[in-house]
């Protein structure tokens, strides 16, 4: 996927803004097709971190829920919007791996600035004609300059679809190199690697994945237990480092 991570300049843009009469907004970015998109605190009952994705009026991804954990700070509580901003971004970069070597970099971006309790944390939706990606930051809170961090991302689907899928993780069992198999969702089993491809149907497909591979943890997929039809994603070791950087968490890639 394109290069999620770089300096950007502000720019105001057409954004869905929903204001919720309870404690926080619901709020969707866009890509710039405006086929692709992906709404976070979706439930306003909630306190978690909430997020689903549609393709077009299709929702791909039903509500499902980013969670942090760490030892230093507590990402329990009430769950609060302190501020937004958005942008867009629209250029190119060049790479050294792809087949092609001019990368186009447009995709719309919202900055949700989130109180959880006592704690603080930026939640970053990106929305591109590819797909869409979320991350988020830390801010230096507390006096804590350096903390260690585990993430849980738990997917939620409406159906039992079809995944490609690698070998259960085990000694002597390949996994990042393995045979992919085509399996329902509900039997996967842990170290499943990624790209997790998903047939939502004939004419459409998605995949899972991370967009961040430099300063941090592996990521692998399991069966989740949040709903009846789950998947869950969380890092192979924990992240440790200092405060407000950018940790990308997923990278959503639909493909009608």
């Amino acid at each position: 996927m394109k290069k999620i991570l770089k300096d950007y300049s502000l720019v105001l843009l057409c954004l869905m803004l929903f204001v919720s009469c309870k404690k926080a907004e619901i709020t969707t970015v866009i890509s710039p097709n405006g086929i692709n998109n992906i709404t976070f605190l979706n439930d306003e009952n909630s306190d978690e971190i909430t997020f689903l994705v549609k393709y077009g009026e299709q929702e791909v991804i039903q509500s499902s829920i980013l969670e942090l954990l760490s030892n230093e700070i507590d990402f329990s509580g009430d769950l609060s919007i302190l501020k937004t901003e958005i942008s867009t971004e629209n250029n190119e970069w060049q790479s050294n791996f792809a087949e092609l070597s001019t990368i186009t970099d447009h995709y719309n971006q919202i900055k949700i600035f989130l109180k959880l309790g006592e704690a603080q944390v930026n939640i970053i939706g990106r929305a591109y004609n590819e797909g869409v990606a979320f991350a988020y930051q830390i801010p230096e809170q507390q006096n804590i300059e350096e903390i260690g961090l585990a993430e849980n991302i738990h997917y939620n689907f409406k159906e039992d679809y079809n995944v490609w899928a690698t070998p259960k993780r085990g000694p002597g069992v390949l996994t990042a190199q393995g045979e992919y198999k085509k399996i329902p969702l509900s039997i996967l089993e842990k170290g499943c690697e990624r790209p997790l491809v998903i047939e939502i149907h004939d004419s459409l497909k998605i995949a899972l994945a991370e967009a961040k591979l430099v300063d941090y943890a592996r990521l692998s997929f399991d069966k989740g237990t949040s709903s009846k039809y789950s998947i869950l994603s969380s890092l192979d070791g924990e992240m440790g480092g200092k405060q407000e950087q950018d940790t990308i968490s997923g990278a959503i890639i639909l493909n009608a």
